[in-house]
């Protein structure tokens, strides 16, 4: 071959006649090897570009022992484009698979590579990522049957790898072999491939599939429950929802409802069977798959052709007994439901919040038609029904279902079969001869009744220990205060009065009766002005259930309810919001008046002049008397000292009108004046004894509502062994002034003696 044709043979059209291979193109590529010549021309150094041995460099060696032997002009396109070669092992097999064959084998081959994808060998994931990229077509034809000097070819292929890879042959290889001569159907083993393992040793799942063509469903959810019952969220949801009736076993003890307290980590697993919207991923992937089955979906609709399914429908047991199920059917039907949602409509079953709201709870699970159910929403006409007529029912009686669905569901006749039965079920109402719905006289319960009757009889209030002791002194059995409690709060017939313990009837409709905020708020309301503590105790001493309330109640009502009552005056307490006239509010001052009118006239502060003369008048009242120069008392007459003393003022100012009433006073001279302030609104200049005065009035009234909080704070640590307060919730009352307290004490706003008396309940509690 001359020069110029060797010349006219680049390296591209060699890899493309197949004489080089991919790889090798590539590396010549890189060497700026550009044709045959470029070969010939650097043959000793081509040793160089390749690894010894390699493969490449075979290729290299034929392809110039083929060019020096080709010497004539008439041998080059013959060199150049060989004949067409002889099909490969490898598409002699592909040739000969059918294509469930090759699906089964490309399962194969996918399940092979994912392993060593998944594996913890660094080398094994190296190889496992280069196989992914190879389709598993070209993995039968160019790899699983040529010897391995082909797998060198590909990047980053070491002799660490040759392991793995004759390890993926072999399994592929063995598949191959496993095809001749075996009656298993394919698509069978096809399944068993995805299950990876679940299926082993069942030849009941085999015989199945061989009977019907799809794989029993149910019976595959069952075996993956039980294949990972021994994880702890799987164990939990077991415990949870009993759906196996006790059968399951872990570590040979059985499953129990009841073993522990179950919570919401169990939610997954539960989403998993039973939610219609969520995915069932925790089951695994091959029940995933098989839900996307059209095969299986076709042989459940098939089983199921009835409108309305329950749990002893003729369906569910054919299931049961078909695929050998120790599910309960309870949860045959929930799992129905969620599978075949398109089609119907699930009530009850296994709800999330079984055991927990006891008024809707669902015993039973029903399956019910979409295109016979229509907009009508069984489950509220359920709970409609039961609240109608059970509950309320006060004698025996019978209901037409079909009258009642004619006239409540507008007449679609084709529920009231179904209607029967879910309210013979889930309120388990029997049926009399006519096939009416039997609705029995209401059953009350016995302690309930008792009280009512208690009651009823006494005529008015009663405390709550006078009924417990009433209660057990009337029958054999004994109750503790708190059933007593219990009973009366559940049932709306009865009216507590709050803290105090006392109980009435609703019916009685007794004027300010309930809790001490209540009552209070009660008056002050139809009172529609302010009142004084004395006057609201006064006002509800009226009422016999009311004498006990005393200053110290409202005391606490004021305290702790800032957000309704509202504070006007000393001991003067009003509504929040409520806006009240100065005649109203001059009635209560009026009233201070008149007290006034009894006592001595206090000096008032007159207008500044050249000379500014204090005027003290004595802190303590005297009884009214003919002559205004009355002696003074004893206890308010000061010794004469070194340094001058000033009485103290009296806190109110009378107008200037009054001033003639000063003039009969004694006035003494103080030498230490004090200075003046001037207030807006009157326009007087007035001295600063008279705040000081009026905040200590303030803070003696505060004072003596403080007092008397945290003797009953105390009296009630005491009387309860030092338990913490806060474990009482019958006393949240003195719990949260007791933590007020504890928050003004840390900011300061307590007087020592406050602090102290705060200290020993802290001692008493601790």
């Amino acid at each position: 071959m001359t020069e110029q044709q060797m010349r006219a043979i680049s390296v591209e059209e060699l890899v493309n006649s197949r004489k080089i291979s991919r790889k090798t193109y590539n590396i010549l590529v890189r060497a700026r090897m550009r044709n045959v010549f470029d070969l010939v021309r650097y043959k000793s150094g081509l040793p160089r570009l390749f690894r010894s041995g390699a493969a490449s460099i075979k290729e290299i060696n034929a392809l110039l022992e083929e060019v020096e032997g080709v010497g004539r002009i008439t041998e080059f396109s013959s060199f150049l484009f060989p004949p067409e070669p002889q099909e490969s092992k490898g598409e002699q097999l592909i040739e000969s698979l059918t294509e469930e064959q090759m699906e089964f084998l490309e399962e194969v081959y996918r399940q092979q590579v994912e392993h060593l994808a998944v594996a913890k060998e660094k080398t094994a994931v190296k190889m496992g990522k280069m196989l992914a990229a190879i389709p598993a077509r070209i993995f039968f034809r160019d790899y699983l049957l040529e010897d391995n000097d082909r797998f060198r070819m590909l990047g980053n292929i070491r002799e660490a790898s040759m392991a793995y890879l004759d390890q993926v042959k072999a399994n592929v290889n063995e598949a191959i072999e496993g095809l001749a001569g075996n009656d298993i159907p394919l698509q069978y083993k096809i399944l068993m491939l995805h299950a990876e393992g679940l299926l082993d040793g069942d030849d009941f799942i085999l015989d199945f599939y061989r009977n019907h063509g799809c794989l029993p469903m149910l019976h595959l959810v069952q075996k993956t429950i039980i294949d990972k019952k021994d994880t702890p969220l799987f164990k939990a949801f077991l415990q949870r929802y009993d759906i196996f009736g006790g059968k399951v076993e872990v570590d040979l003890t059985p499953i129990e409802k009841s073993t522990f307290t179950i919570t919401s980590y169990s939610n997954t697993i539960f989403d998993a069977f039973f939610s219609l919207e969520d995915s069932v991923e925790p089951l695994g992937n091959f029940i995933t798959q098989l839900l996307a089955d059209n095969a299986n979906m076709a042989y459940l609709e098939d089983k199921v052709k009835d409108d309305f399914v329950c749990e002893d429908s003729e369906c569910i047991n054919d299931i049961i007994a078909e695929e050998q199920l120790i599910m309960q059917p309870l949860c045959v039907v929930a799992l129905l439901g969620k599978w075949m949602k398109k089609d119907f409509a699930r009530l009850g079953g296994y709800t999330r919040n079984l055991g927990s709201a006891m008024e809707g709870r669902w015993s039973h699970g029903f399956l019910v038609r979409k295109s016979i159910l229509g907009e009508v929403d069984l489950e509220n006409e359920l709970w409609h029904f039961r609240d109608t007529i059970v509950k309320g029912s006060t004698e025996e009686h019978t209901v037409d279902m079909e009258e009642y669905v004619e006239e409540r569901m507008g007449g679609q006749m084709a529920l009231a079969p179904v209607v029967k039965r879910i309210v013979v079920d889930e309120l388990a109402l029997p049926l009399d001869e006519q096939g009416f719905v039997v609705v029995p006289k209401k059953k009350e319960k016995a302690l309930v009744d008792r009280l009512f009757i208690l009651l009823d009889n006494n005529k008015e209030p009663m405390t709550l220990d006078q009924l417990t002791d009433a209660i057990n002194s009337s029958g054999s059995r004994r109750y503790v205060r708190a059933s007593i409690s219990l009973a009366l709060n559940k049932d709306h017939r009865f009216q507590g009065s709050g803290k105090k313990g006392c109980y009435a009837l609703r019916s009685w409709q007794l004027p300010f009766f309930g809790s001490n905020a209540d009552i209070v708020f009660q008056v002050l309301d139809e009172a529609n002005r302010p009142m004084r503590t004395d006057e609201i105790v006064t006002f509800l001493s009226q009422y016999s259930y009311n004498k006990q309330f005393s200053k110290g109640d409202l005391a606490s009502v004021f305290l702790l309810g800032k957000e309704k009552f509202e504070k006007l005056g000393p001991m003067l307490y009003g509504l929040v919001g409520r806006t009240y006239s100065d005649s109203e509010m001059n009635d209560d001052e009026k009233k201070d008046e008149r007290k006034q009118e009894e006592l001595p006239a206090p000096s008032h502060v007159q207008e500044p002049s050249d000379s500014l003369q204090q005027e003290p008048v004595a802190t303590d009242t005297q009884e009214p008397s003919d002559s205004l120069q009355q002696e003074p008392v004893a206890s308010d007459i000061q010794e004469p000292s070194d340094s001058p003393q000033q009485e103290p003022v009296a806190t109110d100012i009378q107008e200037p009108s009054d001033l003639s009433q000063q003039e009969s006073q004694p006035v003494v001279q103080d030498d230490t004046p004090q200075p003046a302030v001037h207030t807006l609104e009157t326009g007087i200049f007035q001295s600063p004894s008279r705040n000081v005065e009026q905040q200590s009035l303030e803070e003696a009234e505060v004072d003596v509502e403080w007092a008397w909080m945290c003797e009953k704070v105390m009296d009630f640590v005491c009387q309860n062994n030092r338990v913490p307060l806060e474990m009482f919730t019958i006393e949240v009352e003195l719990a949260s002034w007791l933590e007020a307290q504890k928050s003004a004490m840390r900011e300061g706003k307590l007087s020592d003696a406050q602090r102290k008396a705060l200290m020993e309940i802290r001692d008493k509690l601790w």
